[in-house]
């Protein structure tokens, strides 16, 4: 038997310098329609409590790497039932919402690379779990999809 592959190490770091970069200072600004402030907000909002909702489902559980804790259990109930990965939707919404708010050019850079790793990292981490939790991951991963609203796979 062979040993799955590990997940690249890159994906945490990269992840993490593109959250911080989501609020760097100054840089020309986005030509936003009115009102784009408050639904940025709106999302800002929504997206933190999305994430929030993940973390404490998750409680101890929960980490930052691709490959989870030794013991931990797959979670498939509350915002679980609903995505896959509805941590990632939180930060996604989130950091779309810091877009709107803060109106700038790095920070819809740096949204946009969030976007692209959690998409590389969520991929692994489906990959991960299939690997630990073989038939239950798959009959979850064919009911529940990988973002909200998204395709099951």
């Amino acid at each position: 038997m062979t040993r799955p592959a590990s997940p690249p190490s890159w994906i945490v770091p990269v992840q993490a310098v593109a959250e911080g970069a989501l609020l760097l200072p100054g840089g020309p600004r986005l030509p936003l329609p009115a009102g784009s402030r408050a639904v940025g907000a709106g999302l800002l909002v929504l997206g933190c409590g999305a994430v929030a909702a993940s973390a404490a489902a998750l409680r101890r559980d929960l980490t930052a790497a691709v490959v989870p804790r030794d013991g931990a259990r797959l979670r498939t109930a509350g915002a679980y039932g609903l995505s896959r990965h509805p941590m990632y939707v939180g930060l996604l919404l989130a950091s779309a919402g810091t877009v709107l708010v803060r109106g700038r050019v790095s920070t819809a850079v740096a949204a946009a690379v969030l976007a692209a790793v959690l998409h590389v990292k969520a991929g692994e981490e489906d990959r991960v779990l299939a690997g630990r939790f073989g038939g239950a991951w798959q009959e979850y991963a064919s009911r529940v999809p990988r973002l909200v609203g998204l395709p099951r796979r």
